[in-house]
């Protein structure tokens, strides 16, 4: 990708990123991006479209895409991040944890939760149906991977890198609306993994 801007977080340093990145396009003619890449969110985000708009990039010509960062309602109020896609856990099951959480805890869970979680779910499942299961790199890094019950499919590398797959979310006014599913299998297409039916979170897990 190209071009690449860092920033400190600061307003005045985004402000500078965000002017090069307007240069960049203005220079290069023949080769303007077609689309912003934020890989940020919560205030930082807000700023970023801030600085965006005091250049001459064009928001209703650019794709803006994202991360699960940009995972907060909050976002859906900011017109100029209507029509934005960023990747995300599949939204029915992180909703589900969320809703079981706030019945037995009585607030919201930090999105760190549903990780603690999915990881002692994950061990449970290695463990439950053999006693002498052992917990070694081979179970860890089954290569058909571990349907999750909070934040979908995902699947361990030997090399310490974790692969997910992930729903493609658009921002629109009302919310967040899935254009493309999360797939539920690493196989080729037409063999799916059946997902975890999770109990409620138990306060030991937490």
């Amino acid at each position: 990708m190209t071009p690449i801007e860092l920033y400190a977080p600061s307003p005045a340093n985004i402000d500078a990123a965000v002017a090069r990145l307007a240069s960049y396009n203005d220079a290069n003619q023949d080769q303007a991006f077609q689309a912003i890449f934020i890989a940020d969110g919560g205030t930082q985000l807000k700023n970023i479209i801030s600085s965006i708009k005091k250049t001459n990039i064009d928001l209703t010509k650019i794709k803006l895409l994202g991360t699960g960062l940009w995972d907060d309602p909050e976002i859906t109020k900011m017109p100029e991040m209507h029509g934005a896609w960023f990747s995300s856990s599949p939204p029915d099951i992180s909703q589900a944890f969320e809703q079981r959480f706030k019945i037995i805890y009585g607030y919201k869970p930090i999105r760190l939760a549903s990780l603690a979680y999915d990881a002692v779910s994950w061990i449970t499942k290695i463990t439950m149906n053999n006693p002498n299961a052992v917990i070694d790199l081979q179970s860890l890094t089954n290569p058909d991977g571990y349907m999750s019950p909070t934040n979908g499919l995902v699947r361990l590398s030997k090399d310490g890198v974790n692969e997910r797959k992930l729903a493609i979310m658009e921002v629109t006014p009302s919310g967040f609306r899935v254009i493309e599913p999360a797939p539920r299998s690493f196989d080729p297409p037409g063999i799916e993994l059946e997902p975890i039916r999770s109990a409620a979170p138990a306060t030991s897990t937490q």
